[in-house]
């Protein structure tokens, strides 16, 4: 028996169109990945797992000719967009003879593939539709596939979807064994920011943007004394805080304008109200990657934020805030290191996981 991956990348491919994480523009090679696939042959019998939008490329790059099955693991896109494509082996040795491609699907897959696909269940098929042979499996029950034995094995893509994994012999292949839901997301987010909290002993805070301000979804307090005054679930102007201008950090001149229309007013003598002054800093903020600022929300702070991207765009923002005797360089640099990393993990996490802050 032999199993060809034939892709290991997420529902969007390795890179992600648009994506600036650290992944999606590393040189590695091997962070450049096809969609989910696999290939086992056994037995003379050659039968793919999946068929998504790849399905085509993933067939050249490894010189298949003749397919004689497909075993789709669910229902979703990503898993089925290249099902049109077996029409290339329906008619490789036409004329004379056409070679129908059995795919075999659980009932909620199958359902999808009929209705995709209608025009190759259609009983006056136009010439060239590709010649399909769908069976509908229970997945409670093995299957038989030119003599060799396949044992469905069911399982979970998430906690809504199920998705069908399949042994063969002492093979198994299956997706989805585990997922990250949001609720594990956010946990582990608040872990990370615990880990900024213990290496730099101050407070760290997670935002996102609302309206203009920044709302403060999570607070790691720190265990020393002179604390913050933020409160979870609370907000102020995002232009005035470190987490703030981390959320603003892609915003222009005019969309500045734009969204604070009325201006910018000052909470404390310290605060930026000049739009020129603003842009010029959120272009260093691009520019370097953290966000800064000295007691423009609240006397006696400062603090350095980082912005968190999914696919380029800033979704949310971390950051480190320090009152003003415990501030130095060396506090400032343990932080920066600390957000960075902290960064790193949750902009990798955001990469599969679909999370509303």
């Amino acid at each position: 028996m032999k199993l060809t991956i034939l892709g290991s990348g997420t529902s969007q491919g390795v890179p992600v169109i648009g994506c600036r994480c650290e992944v999606c523009t590393s040189a590695d090679r091997r962070d450049n990945r096809l969609r989910t696939s696999a290939m086992v042959e056994a037995c003379g019998v050659r039968m793919v797992i999946d068929a998504g939008p790849d399905f085509r490329c993933q067939m050249l790059r490894a010189g298949v000719s003749r397919l004689d099955a497909i075993l789709l693991t669910h229902e979703h896109k990503d898993h089925t967009g290249g099902i049109d494509d077996v029409r290339a082996f329906n008619f490789v040795d036409y004329p004379p003879v056409i070679h129908p491609v059995d795919i075999y699907a659980a009932p909620a897959a199958a359902r999808v593939v009929r209705k995709d696909y209608d025009y190759a269940f259609e009983e006056e098929k136009y010439r060239g539709a590709p010649d399909i042979r769908l069976h509908e499996i229970d997945v409670a029950r093995p299957l038989e596939i030119a003599g060799e034995r396949i044992v469905p094995v069911s399982g979970h893509h998430s906690e809504r979807f199920e998705v069908t994994g399949y042994r063969i012999g002492r093979m198994a292949f299956r997706i989805g064994n585990t997922y990250l839901d949001e609720a594990s997301a956010l946990r582990e987010i608040h872990r990370l920011m615990h880990d900024i909290v213990t290496a730099c002993h101050e407070t760290c805070h997670l935002g996102s943007l609302k309206n203009g301000d920044v709302y403060y979804l999570k607070k790691v307090e720190t265990p020393l004394r002179s604390r913050t005054v933020t409160v979870e679930g609370r907000s102020l102007p995002a232009y005035a805080t470190g987490v703030g201008k981390a959320l603003l950090a892609d915003y222009q001149l005019p969309q500045l304008k734009a969204l604070y229309y009325d201006g910018l007013y000052p909470l404390t003598e310290h605060t930026i109200t000049d739009f020129r002054l603003l842009a010029d800093q959120l272009a260093e903020i691009r520019a370097s990657g953290f966000a800064y600022e000295c007691e423009e929300s609240t006397r006696g702070i400062r603090c350095i934020g980082v912005p968190l991207r999914k696919t380029g765009k800033v979704v949310a923002a971390l950051s480190v805030a320090f009152p003003l005797e415990r501030y130095s360089d060396a506090a400032a640099a343990s932080a920066r290191q600390a957000l960075d990393e902290a960064r790193r993990q949750i902009e990798r996490m955001l990469c599969s996981v679909e999370l509303q802050f």
